[in-house]
């Protein structure tokens, strides 16, 4: 049987900048609980801090990867456009009007 009545679990997250993000959660541990059942409470309640304080931060850069990718898909287009005309100019005899 455990002593203590609560466990609490408190995360800073440097988020760069002068800048941090604090979570902190606290779980009232019941009465005739194992040491064994406190501690799997104990790493529920800090994979659960782990998860909710980087939630915004990986939606964010989530968000970051789309826009990259979609520029990246953009400038593939873009060479393809570029190089067709290259071909196109270095040959003008093929195709071409000249």
């Amino acid at each position: 049987m455990t002593k203590f009545k609560t466990i609490t679990y408190k995360r800073i997250l440097n988020l760069g900048n002068y800048e941090s993000k604090h979570l902190e959660a606290t779980i009232e541990i019941p009465e005739g609980i194992t040491a064994l059942g406190a501690e799997v409470a104990c790493s529920e309640l800090m994979d659960f801090v782990e998860s909710k304080i980087r939630e915004d931060h990986f939606k964010s850069m989530n968000e970051e990867i789309t826009k990259i990718e979609s520029h990246i898909k953009h400038l593939r287009k873009t060479r393809k456009i570029v190089e067709s005309l290259t071909e196109s100019d270095n040959n003008p005899g093929e195709g071409g009007d000249f």
